[in-house]
């Protein structure tokens, strides 16, 4: 699905939510402290609303479709002229069945921050989807949505990383400042228009 810019956001938002899911139906998920913690120690009122999208009980994003749908999202928020947040909770390399419980790949979270930290996290979503399992499940698919949000050259400060065998995850907090790279495309367009 290629996402258009414009109007067509918000039915481009409901067409990837809906090719997104094997079945193409919902169904009531109860969240967890994947969720719960971050939103508890990050919101600054608990009456501000929150939609959490869940990418795991389905397992059906592909990398392409994480973040094509993040990107028919950024769509839907920017033509909603609201100020929005963006949460991707989870591990980078992180495993939770039993064969695999614990493991955390180090050098490839390694290599996943530099792309975060470079501006080149969207080519995160370029890597083929089994090697990808081969270093962790599904929860990195959290982060490809939302470079699909975040879009190209977005440069990402890299405040921490764990990894953490006993809880199965290579965890870190990531800011993606878009005011920078806001900033930082408009004194390159200045420079190309000067240029020119």
């Amino acid at each position: 699905m290629a996402a258009t810019r414009g109007p067509m956001g918000r039915d481009n938002l409901r067409y990837a939510a809906l090719t997104s899911s094997s079945s193409g139906s919902f169904s009531v998920v109860k969240v967890d402290h994947g969720l719960i913690v971050p939103l508890r120690l990050l919101l600054p009122r608990p009456d501000l609303p929150v939609i959490p999208i869940i990418t795991q009980p389905g397992r059906t994003f592909s990398p392409f479709n994480a973040r094509e749908f993040g990107v028919a999202m950024r769509d839907a928020i920017e033509n909603s002229g609201l100020k929005v947040a963006v949460l991707a909770t989870g591990g980078l390399s992180h495993w939770l069945d039993p064969g695999h419980f614990g493991g955390v790949d180090v050098e490839f979270d390694t290599y996943l921050l530099k792309l975060l930290s470079t501006g080149r996290g969207l080519d995160m979503c370029s890597l083929e989807p089994y090697p990808l399992l081969a270093h962790g499940q599904y929860e990195i698919m959290n982060w490809m949505i939302m470079l699909g949000i975040t879009g190209p050259g977005v440069f990402g400060d890299v405040y921490s990383y764990e990894p953490m065998e006993a809880s199965g995850g290579g965890w870190t907090v990531v800011n993606m400042d878009l005011d920078a790279a806001a900033q930082q495309a408009a004194a390159a367009e200045r420079t190309a228009g000067v240029s020119s």
